[in-house]
């Protein structure tokens, strides 16, 4: 899942990987926040949780939004 927050610093995309457990829960494999670069300071990522070699989803998540199956989004 990708989505955009923003706030009173600033704003970012959040990815967000996770897996749904037999129990019916889900555990969160991967949470990230890019900020966007302002005139202040430089974009950055912060890898909230999960490990850096689950990096590859948040690319692949963002590929998939350039893709011609996501003209509806704007």
């Amino acid at each position: 899942m990708l989505f955009s927050v923003e706030g009173n610093k600033g704003s970012g995309l959040v990815s967000l990987e996770a897996q749904k457990n037999a129990g019916g829960s889900y555990e969160f494999t991967l949470l990230t926040l890019d900020t966007l670069a302002s005139a202040k300071s430089p974009s950055k990522l912060v890898l909230v949780d999960g490990s850096e070699e689950r990096l590859k989803v948040r690319g692949q998540l963002r590929g998939f939004l350039q893709t011609e199956r996501v003209k509806f989004v704007e």
